[in-house]
């Protein structure tokens, strides 16, 4: 018996999904120019986006805070996968109180929380904002 596949067209990427990567890819290269591509756990220093990676505190699948700059910071690779990963509640969460202030994190706390969901068009205008503070926060980096 001959079993005929049918292949279906693979449709390309939605228009939304590509915003979102543009919205990623924005965050994460901005991030790692702002923190001067070091590491902020250990300290060690590398262009390459193989070894410094975007970290979210609040991990992306909160999307009230997906895209936020203060949910971010620059780990080189071994300190994102095998140290401050998987404690959230205990090194990691100490930095970003220190880093942000009690008010900050608990505000984003309370972000990465809330059912958030967004339209095409309002990611689309969040784009264009977020390129603008990415743009003023490197800005006042050169300062």
């Amino acid at each position: 018996m001959i079993i005929k596949r049918k292949y279906i067209r693979k449709r390309g990427k939605s228009e939304r999904s590509k915003i979102i990567a543009k919205l990623d890819k924005l965050i994460s290269d901005t991030v790692r120019e702002r923190d001067n591509w070091t590491c902020q756990r250990c300290g060690r220093t590398n262009k390459s986006k193989k070894v410094m990676t975007c970290s979210h505190f609040w991990s992306r699948r909160h999307i009230g805070t997906r895209w936020s700059l203060d949910n971010c910071i620059t780990l080189c690779l071994p300190c994102h996968l095998y140290h401050w990963e998987s404690e959230k509640q205990g090194a990691y969460k100490d930095f970003m109180l220190k880093k942000l202030g009690k008010d900050e994190f608990l505000q984003l706390e309370y972000e990465a929380t809330s059912i958030t969901k967004w339209s095409t068009i309002e990611l689309k205008m969040m784009y264009i904002s977020l390129k603008e503070e990415c743009e003023l926060e490197l800005k006042k980096k050169l300062k």
